[in-house]
């Protein structure tokens, strides 16, 4: 039989069984839906709730059909691309590596971490079985490699084909996780039935017949879980050549992988096309072992005598090791109990021990086991541990993070690292719900508490809260951060809705200032270039820089410089220098005269539009009019003191221009200003002693800049001259955008430097 005849007869196959047993499903799980939304309705205190779930379920009912057919529809397109080598990996399908979301994005987050959550639990669980599926895909695939990513029946495809058929309703989205999370419950427990007979079927058709999967034992004396255990193959046969007879027994001779792909795939040694975090992961892991004296290239656990068994004899299992952590999570749960909600100005709250959870863990395992001698780690527990361990203390360390958060985080050491023994994901996937917790629950603690204790919108006591859930609840799997995750994001969204809010409130004044005074510095311009270097009498001159320049301020907002207004405006200026330098000419004195009514007239209108005061109106004109009687008699009034001409001209001047700041900066400072040019709104800035601003807007032509505290509340506009000299002197920085990477992320990055280093300073010695 041909290998396309092969690959033919095994898609359809195992497509027939998807197809069969998804509708058995789909109605499973419709029927226990649609009685949850119920429940969900009548449980909910909220009314707009209460109309949420009841409308869900009205949908779900009268759309399940259209569901189905979505969902199987896409199933099949899998396989047809599966057949056409065309199949997409699932990180693209689930939109993994695209951690940063913006506000209007955070209900496609939760969405995402709900389907990771279901994909992460059913690889978890079924991982045996599909170990089996992996290798008879790889023969239909002609020999190339199929992992959990890119084979067509594996949990993150059943996932998005519910996400596809869930794109015919509209509904909330706190129905619409509802919706997944019983998807979760139905689909975890089920799926196992169609993986078994997709198996059966392609065994039928020869495709690997004799394939057994043999596991290296793991903590626990059974399978190994996680992306890092080792598995491999056992009698495992080569791959099908296109002439192969399906008939004959395979040859238990090694596999050759086909060209590209890599070596050791089929035995599940090899790991190649890391991305980033795996591959900071899989570094601290190759750094640990050097540190520890196990040779390069040695297997895991080559410390141990016996893979199973921990030096000096003792053994235990992974639940043994499970209860001993869940003892200790107990009583910080009842120790977190006693942390106050608002802490009060300056109380020094004490963090968690990182150093002694690993005695009282030692402690608690001796006392399960009934052991008279206190067991050792295994070496990969031991690992896991020092890890945990070094994220915590690293944690502790982190300057940004006030010191309140830091005794309140500290306390969920305990469930992370029994998370880290349950799922060793944590520390590779940064999509992972119960790092992106941490990470958020840091970003909050640093972005909105003070470093007393204090915090705008709640947030210290929101934290608090998601602590002491996370220390009650003693599961095993990933849901209560998954739960606590979806929460907080909830609660940390209008927390965000409301400084975005005030940052757009305060953006819009400090625009609308800012144009207002660039509107009076081009008056102010206009004013002083008619005006020149003539020494005008005090009357005229306070009248232009006064109401006049307010009345043309108006004009210039409301019409702009090319309107006839402004040039209307303008036009009185010269015509009352014009009444200023009659002289003895009797002619323009005549003309003059005959158009000052016009003048008086439109002097009145510009009064009239900005509603200047009666009294001081009537004042000012009298004074403009004996001064004009006077040139008219042939006289001159006398001129503005120098004094009140410097004051009247300061009072309508703003500070230097751009061009002027830029002239008194040195060298140094003119880098500072040339970075502050090119940053972009947003920008953070470290004002020192632990407060941070953000530039939220500015205008270069102004050289203005806006910043608001991390509540969103405005701290103030700052000239570039004022921030380049701060900068200079070291009183303010711009804030690296390392520094704002994900808690998790840069303590995993600065523990493999520190190992790194430490290292090469043992390989050195």
């Amino acid at each position: 039989m041909q290998a396309q005849q092969i690959t033919s007869k095994g898609v359809d196959a195992a497509l027939g069984v998807v197809r069969q047993h998804s509708i058995e499903l789909l109605d499973k799980y419709f029927e226990k839906l649609l009685n949850e939304l119920i429940e969900c309705s009548q449980s909910s205190t909220f009314v707009g709730s209460q109309h949420e779930y009841f409308y869900a379920r009205a949908k779900i009912s009268q759309s399940r059909k259209e569901i189905a057919k979505r969902f199987v529809d896409y199933l099949e397109t899998t396989f047809q691309q599966f057949a056409n080598r065309s199949l997409v990996n699932a990180d693209e399908l689930l939109g993994a590596g695209n951690p940063s979301l913006s506000l209007v994005e955070e209900d496609a987050l939760e969405e995402r971490v709900i389907l990771t959550t279901i994909r992460q639990r059913a690889e978890s669980r079924y991982s045996d079985v599909m170990w089996s599926l992996n290798r008879r895909f790889s023969v239909l695939n002609g020999g190339r490699e199929v992992t959990d990513q890119t084979n067509p029946v594996a949990p993150c495809r059943f996932c998005f084909a519910l996400k596809q058929g869930l794109q015919s309703i509209d509904v909330s989205a706190a129905a619409r996780a509802e919706i997944y999370r019983m998807f979760e419950r139905v689909f975890v427990d089920h799926v196992g039935r169609i993986y078994s007979e997709v198996n059966s079927a392609l065994t039928d058709l020869g495709v690997l017949p004799n394939l057994r999967h043999e596991v290296v034992k793991g903590r626990d004396g059974g399978a190994a879980m996680g992306s890092g255990a080792a598995a491999r193959a056992s009698h495992v046969p080569p791959n099908m050549s296109p002439n192969a007879d399906p008939n004959m027994q395979p040859q238990a001779a090694p596999v050759q992988p086909a060209a590209g792909a890599s070596a050791g795939w089929l035995g599940g040694g090899g790991r190649t096309n890391l991305n980033y975090h795996q591959q900071v992961y899989q570094d601290i892991s190759s750094l640990q072992d050097q540190l520890a004296g196990v040779p390069a290239g040695a297997p895991a656990g080559a410390v141990a005598a016996t893979p199973g068994v921990a030096v000096g004899g003792v053994n235990y299992s992974v639940n043994d090791l499970t209860a001993a952590i869940n003892q200790i999570q107990m009583s910080d749960w009842e120790t977190a109990q006693q942390i106050p909600s608002k802490p009060a100005g300056g109380e020094n709250l004490q963090p968690r021990l990182i150093a002694q959870v690993t005695e009282l863990l030692l402690h608690h395992l001796t006392e399960l086991l009934g052991s008279e001698k206190e067991p050792a780690f295994k070496a990969p527990d031991r690992k896991t541990i020092d890890l945990v361990g070094m994220i915590f203390e690293y944690m502790l360390n982190d300057d940004q993070l006030p010191d309140s958060v830091k005794a309140l985080l500290s306390y969920l050491h305990t469930p992370f690292l029994k998370l880290a023994f349950a799922d060793s994901d944590f520390f590779e996937q940064n999509e992972h719900p119960a790092r992106q917790l941490l990470n958020r629950l840091a970003e909050a603690g640093t972005r909105w508490v003070n470093r007393d204790g204090t915090s705008e919108y709640g947030v210290y006591g929101r934290i608090r809260e998601a602590v002491e859930r996370l220390l009650k609840d003693v599961s095993e799997d990933t849901r209560p951060f998954t739960e606590e995750l979806l929460s907080f994001n909830t609660f940390i969204k209008r927390v965000e809705l409301k400084i975005t809010t005030r940052e757009k409130r305060a953006t819009e004044q400090a625009k609308g200032e800012d144009r207002m005074q660039e509107v009076k510095d081009q008056v102010h311009d206009t004013v002083q270039q008619a005006i020149g270097k003539r020494d005008l009498p005090s009357a005229i001159l306070m009248f232009l820089l006064q109401p006049w320049s307010d009345y043309m301020a108006f004009v210039l907002l409301r019409f702009g410089d090319e309107s006839e207004q402004w040039q209307e405006a303008q036009d009185v200026i010269d015509d009352l220098l014009w009444g200023l330098a009659l002289g003895e000419d009797e002619e323009q004195k005549r003309k003059w005269k005959e158009h000052y009514p016009e003048l008086e007239a439109n002097i009145a209108k510009g009064f009239d539009c900005i509603g200047y005061d009666e009294g001081r109106r009537r004042k000012m004109t009298s004074a403009m009019d004996y001064v004009y009687e006077l040139y008219l008699q042939g006289l001159a009034a006398r001129p503005a003191p120098a004094e009140v001409r410097k004051k009247l001209t300061d009072s309508s001047e703003r500070g230097k221009t751009p061009e002027q700041q830029t002239a008194d900066l040195n060298d140094a400072e003119r880098q500072h200003l040339d970075v502050l040019e090119k940053i972009s709104f947003g920008t953070w800035f470290d004002m020192g002693d632990g407060k941070r601003e953000k530039v939220v807007w500015y205008n270069l032509r102004t050289m203005q800049f806006l910043f608001v505290n991390q509540s969103g509340h405005r701290t103030g506009m700052r000239t570039g001259e004022e921030l380049a000299r701060l900068m200079d002197a070291g009183t303010i920085r711009i804030v690296d955008s390392e520094e704002d990477k994900p808690l998790v992320d840069r303590t995993l990055e600065q523990i493999r430097a520190d190992l790194s280093a430490s290292a090469q300073q043992a390989n050195a010695g």
